[in-house]
């Protein structure tokens, strides 16, 4: 996995992209924006995810400017241990579930769920952040986005 994310720019941003339930999906556009954003700033972003989210990562690399994919991977095809060992090769994880957003901490990388007001996950309190709001549809682009910088800039050594 280390071999196939080798191109990337870093930091590289992991975007664990699935849910267990549709009222778990932060947006299509949401994941773009944020990838376009990060990307912009030298960033590389890989859309992470299993077969069900094959769609779902071409909708997202569909709304990136051409120019910006050479910045983008997309990881459909791993099984479980392959998505585990592409999370440990990103320096951050966002996710809007807790599955692969749980691995990404357990690999002790900065991990972000966009989780709106749903219970929070509280087992990882050094590598776990909730980002919450009263609707899901209330957390931005912009607020992420932030929380990335800062955890960018606290980040002592890049992985």
């Amino acid at each position: 996995m280390q071999a196939r994310l080798a191109h990337l720019p870093r930091p590289l941003y992991a975007f664990a992209i699935g849910t267990s339930e549709t009222h778990k999906q932060w947006g299509i556009q949401n994941f773009a924006d944020l990838a376009c954003a990060l990307i912009a700033e030298g960033g590389g972003v890989m859309l992470l995810g299993g077969p069900a989210e094959v769609q779902l990562a071409k909708d997202i690399e569909a709304l990136i400017p051409e120019k910006a994919r050479h910045a983008l991977t997309l990881v459909t095809d791993a099984p479980v241990l392959g998505s585990a060992a592409a999370l440990q090769v990103a320096d951050f994880c966002v996710g809007n579930d807790t599955g692969m957003v749980n691995v990404g901490a357990a690999v002790g990388r900065p991990s972000f769920v966009v989780i709106g007001s749903r219970p929070t996950l509280d087992q990882d309190p050094v590598n776990m952040h909730n980002v919450t709001a009263a609707k899901l549809s209330d957390i931005t682009v912009e607020r992420v986005l932030n929380l990335l910088r800062d955890a960018r800039r606290a980040s002592a050594t890049p992985h």
